[in-house]
């Protein structure tokens, strides 16, 4: 048995520049450039159902993928990402009650993550209040033409 050289499936499509169909990316995204927004806030005692907007996205973007870095936050609580419009359309709600890190790839077997308008990017908190002086910082990547 010898040495194999393997491609990845859409290793000639980049060669190419021609995305195929059921691709993530648009083809004026293939070969673009890759941005990082990333923040971050200190939360203190804020209830379950609250709003946190961690980034605003451009138009004619695709979503790449997000990371929020929490801290433990206290029993019960969780935290879903979404588009200020579905809660949940990125991350459904994940436990955020231990220090840990929620993150969410986007682009791995999903298409149409290219959005049309400016688009915030929220966490909506839920379960239990978030206990007191708790930092939470947030990458958020996304593919610009």
């Amino acid at each position: 048995m010898g040495v194999s050289i393997l491609k990845t499936d859409n290793y000639d499509v980049y060669v190419d520049n021609v995305p195929a169909t059921d691709s993530a990316i648009y083809a004026g995204q293939w070969g673009g450039k890759v941005r990082v927004q990333i923040g971050g806030v200190d939360v203190s005692e804020i209830e379950a159902g609250s709003t946190i907007f961690i980034a605003k996205i451009p138009e004619k973007s695709t979503l790449l993928w997000g990371k929020i870095f929490i801290e433990a936050n206290g029993a019960n609580v969780t935290m879903a990402v979404g588009d200020g419009t579905t809660a949940d359309k990125y991350l459904a709600a994940a436990n955020a009650s231990a220090a840990g890190i929620l993150a969410f790839p986007l682009l791995i077997g999903t298409a149409n993550l290219r959005v049309t308008v400016d688009t915030d990017i929220v966490i909506t908190t839920a379960g239990a209040t978030i206990a007191a002086s708790k930092a939470i910082k947030t990458q958020i990547a996304y593919l610009l033409e």
